[in-house]
């Protein structure tokens, strides 16, 4: 393969990583929210009714609207599957959101110090939003999710930048 085949190979999965990075969370968005959600609100533990009132004076408003509308040993579920649909479209519109924000930020980028570099550190600072959206199931819940899908997008901002080499 000569030069120029090479460097079309490259971009071809340059755009396939960023299109994957798009549209590779739409299969699981609700379900992740769903998750993120209930684990948000379940990581204050389970309901008991039978915690003695001089500890009931530590708990918050949320816990103890659990304790009184719940019942015995429960898990409050923050939302259903049926309200999971705005915060599911609020995480997979937060990339098209960072994206927007960025794309000429990028170009001009890309006119000051070249294509190459752009492309470099886009795919640099895509693979760390990356890392941080697989990881908002430890750090962050959905608000660290939409914040990483949001940076992904920022990061991930250079379509034009690769359609013009």
């Amino acid at each position: 393969m000569n030069k120029q085949s090479t460097s079309v190979a490259i971009l071809c999965m340059i755009s396939f990583i960023q299109a994957y990075c798009l549209v590779g969370v739409f299969p699981y968005a609700a379900y992740m929210t769903i998750f993120l959600m209930n684990q948000e609100v379940s990581s204050d533990g389970m309901v008991d009714d039978s915690i003695p009132k001089n500890q009931q004076k530590h708990l918050s408003r949320r816990q103890l609207h659990m304790l009184r509308n719940v019942g015995n040993r429960h898990r409050y579920t923050a939302i259903s599957a049926e309200q999971a649909g705005p915060y599911a479209t609020l995480l997979t519109t937060s990339f098209m959101i960072g994206r927007t924000c960025t794309a000429h930020f990028w170009g001009r980028l890309a006119d000051c110090y070249g294509r190459r570099f752009v492309l470099l550190a886009s795919l640099i600072g895509s693979g760390l939003a990356c890392l941080w959206f697989g990881m908002t199931t430890i750090y962050g819940g959905l608000c660290g999710a939409v914040m990483a899908r949001g940076m992904l997008g920022a990061w991930n901002s250079i379509v034009g930048v690769t359609k013009t080499l």
